[in-house]
This record gives C-alpha cells, structure tokens and sequence, in this order.
C-alpha cells in the first residue's frame, strides 16, 4: 500500500523493455494486474484457472513484441 500508485510497475516495466534482448515478452499476470499489461500493448494469449488454498484464481499468459535495437 505504502507505492501504490506512485508509477513503480511502469518504471520498472519500461526498464525491462528498453533492455530485454529478445524479440517478444511472455508474462503470466493476475487478474488485477491484466489491465496494466494490456495498456502497456500487451495481447492476452490463454487464461488460465487456478486454484489455491481453496481458492479459484485466474492467471492470464500474455506476449508482447519487442522492438530489439543492436
């Protein structure tokens, strides 16, 4: 609660991007944290169900494609 809202997953997430060494970007995302990924271009591959202590959880597999620079 104490960095909610303060843009530390988009800093973090553009890090990433500017650095990563690949073509293309999988993450699987919670989801509340769905939304982030696809403002940020990324396209939702397959959900899947989960459950956990009991309880049913959604993850979501997501990709984006990278623009890798030499």
């Amino acid at each position: 609660p104490d960095f909610v809202r303060q843009g530390l997953a988009q800093n973090l997430l553009d890090f990433i991007l500017k650095t990563y060494l690949h073509n293309e970007i999988y993450t699987f995302v919670s989801l509340s944290a769905k939304d982030f990924f696809l403002k940020n271009g990324f396209e939702l591959i397959r959900e899947n169900k989960v459950i956990k202590e009991g309880q049913n959880l959604k993850k979501f597999l997501m990709k984006k494609d990278v623009v890798y620079k030499n």
